[in-house]
């Protein structure tokens, strides 16, 4: 286990971030016009409350943010903030998921799990992700499945 000497942020790519709230701003002026025009046009009524929702959606998405600090792990802007200590981990676990095996990597806490999926960060910020792991949590911590993947990965 070695230091970890700065605190490294991964956020999602800067195209995505810019047009999940350009789209964003697009969804809700789309509201705001709807919403005038339901007297004229009722159907529309339902499509408010689904635009709102996609429209949170993206913006939660890009304020999403994975702090790997020497103290700690910190991940911040979804439903469920987690913030945990590298010796409240228990395990350490990675699988493929989907058509093309996108690596995900789940860390149990405390009767939690946090989930890191590589579709929402690009190749070399995953691969960090994965180094500084390596680097800060003993190997006992990591499952079988997660060295197979890693080999996979490699």
């Amino acid at each position: 286990m070695e230091m970890i000497d700065t605190t490294e942020i991964f956020q999602p790519p800067l195209f995505i971030r810019i047009f999940c709230r350009v789209s964003c701003v697009v969804m809700l002026s789309m509201i705001i016009l709807l919403a005038f025009t339901v007297k004229e046009n009722p159907q529309t009524l339902w499509i408010l409350p689904v635009l709102l929702l996609l429209s949170w959606s993206m913006y939660a998405y890009s304020k999403l943010q994975l702090l790997i600090s020497k103290d700690a792990i910190i991940f911040r802007g979804g439903l469920n903030p987690h913030h945990i200590q590298w010796q409240d981990i228990t395990k350490i676990d990675m699988y493929g998921a989907g058509k093309y095996d996108t690596p995900i990597i789940n860390i149990y806490y405390k009767n939690r799990k946090l989930e890191i999926a590589r579709s929402t960060y690009l190749h070399n910020q995953f691969n960090k992700i994965i180094g500084l792991l390596e680097m800060k949590v003993s190997d006992d911590l990591f499952t079988a499945r997660y060295i197979m993947t890693r080999k996979k990965l490699s």
